[in-house]
């Protein structure tokens, strides 16, 4: 604070840098509430902690206290930056963050997570929790012989994640942008989860983006839409599938009851669901939201013009679920060697079929097919399309890009699922994936094939 005769006072250890200067500003009060904050979670001051750990640099709170989220440590960061333009600009925006951090899964509700990609273009995660509770689902140490959070024995184990499913995938340039960069990124991710009713069951989840271009096909950041498309869409769902019900921002119904689902960062559910089908839909439809709104602010922010599609499905008890934004397409190809498309194009071009003014075959070769009139980034806020379906053991689900569909009808999607129906489904990607680029390859053409167990 600032006396009469201009002096700087406050309260040792608690001032901000430039308040020590005789400076006192708005930004102040900010990195006096981080120092406060940080002594509640941790009980240090920023300076006893420094010394008490021997650190070089102040210890993040989560370090100190285990029972604090991990996600705390970057707003008290932030509120505590040395240069007062780098800290929040009001006590209610530093507030709502961090309120918003201290409901994030603590680290040690996630499960192990394991990724085996490295391709820039593709995420693989398997999550799997290690000497899992046949009834909770939630992690235990390998010596454990009975759930430190249920107290149920652990000598019957959960499902493994891998007998969901069998998958492929391959994203590949094509041949039109072969010296561009490939715009695509495929998702896929399997686990264990622990949120739904008891007891637990494994899931698949799958999401295919296509970063859009802009006029005469030029690049304007389509591939780092799709990609922050993708892992908002994993950084959404990982934790409300798999992290312990306790630390989730939603509520989820255990058994036959139902319950009302709290709040998470980008809306309020104010409603209750009467199943776990419901609950999913909304899950995926919030993953989407989500990934929408971060392209759009970041279109905002640095005045740029990103924009994807989005497609994601997600396999729990047989059954698909699936949400989509764009034109990237899911399929299903049952026992009967019948191909189902789930989506609905959002183009132009599909709605010219829709109005019978176009006939479907001629939209792969229409001008129109790539004129989206719904995307990732459009708004604020956008529809997303959902659908459901039963699958059953050898089911094959079919998520690829336009680049694959613009080049192979569905009818030829068809033949060649089912003539490479008995092969693995890495060949069988590998197989659509160059098929569409002998066919011209008119775009990146990526493709996840999916085999139910």
């Amino acid at each position: 604070a600032l006396t009469q005769r201009g002096w700087a006072v406050g309260t040792e250890h608690y001032v901000a840098p430039e308040q020590e200067h005789g400076k006192a500003i708005p930004a102040s009060d900010i990195y006096s509430m981080g120092v406060v904050a940080y002594q509640l979670l941790t009980g240090l001051l920023p300076f006893q902690a420094v010394v008490r750990s021997r650190a070089a640099e102040l210890p993040p709170p989560s370090k100190l206290n285990p029972m604090v989220p991990q996600a705390v440590d970057a707003v008290i960061e932030r509120a505590m930056e040395i240069e007062p333009s780098m800290r929040y600009s009001t006590a209610r925006e530093f507030a709502d963050a961090f309120c918003t951090a201290l409901k994030s899964p603590l680290l040690s509700d996630m499960p192990t997570i394991h990724i085996s990609s490295g391709n820039a273009n593709v995420i693989v995660r398997t999550i799997i929790p290690e000497n899992p509770c046949g009834l909770c689902g939630q992690e235990n140490r390998s010596s454990s012989r009975f759930c430190r959070h249920c107290g149920h024995s652990l000598e019957d184990t959960s499902p493994m994640v891998t007998e969901v499913c069998q998958v492929g995938y391959v994203s590949d340039v094509g041949r039109r942008y072969a010296t561009e960069e490939n715009e695509d990124m495929l998702l896929i991710l399997q686990g264990l989860c622990v949120n739904l009713a008891p007891p637990p069951q494994p899931f698949s989840l799958f999401a295919v983006a296509d970063g859009l271009r802009g006029p005469q096909g030029k690049s304007v950041g389509g591939h780092e839409a799709s990609r922050m498309a993708i892992e908002t869409v994993a950084d959404v769902l990982v934790p409300l599938l798999s992290a312990s019900s306790s630390s989730s921002s939603f509520r989820t119904p255990r058994g036959n009851a139902s319950s009302t689902p709290g709040t998470n960062s980008a809306s309020t559910l104010s409603h209750p669901f009467s199943s776990s089908d419901e609950l999913l839909k909304q899950w995926l439809r919030e993953g989407v939201q989500q990934a929408n709104q971060v392209v759009y602010h970041c279109n905002a922010d640095y005045e740029t013009t990103m924009a994807s599609t989005l497609t994601v499905s997600m396999i729990y008890r047989r059954h698909l679920y699936v949400a989509s934004v764009g034109d990237s397409r899911a399929y299903h190809l049952n026992g009967n060697n019948s191909l189902r498309r789930l989506t609905t194009d959002h183009t132009l071009a599909a709605r010219l079929v829709e109005a019978g003014l176009l006939q479907p075959d001629e939209v792969s070769s229409s001008p129109k097919r790539k004129r989206h009139y719904r995307y990732l980034g459009q708004a604020g806020r956008i529809p997303v399309d959902l659908f459901q379906c039963e699958v059953a053991v050898d089911d094959l689900i079919l998520l690829c890009t336009d680049g694959l569909w613009h080049m192979l009808p569905d009818e030829r999607l068809r033949e060649l699922l089912v003539k490479s129906r008995g092969t693995d489904p890495q060949s069988m990607a590998h197989s659509l994936v160059d098929t569409a680029n002998l066919a011209g390859g008119d775009g990146n053409i990526s493709a996840i094939v999916i085999r139910v167990q």
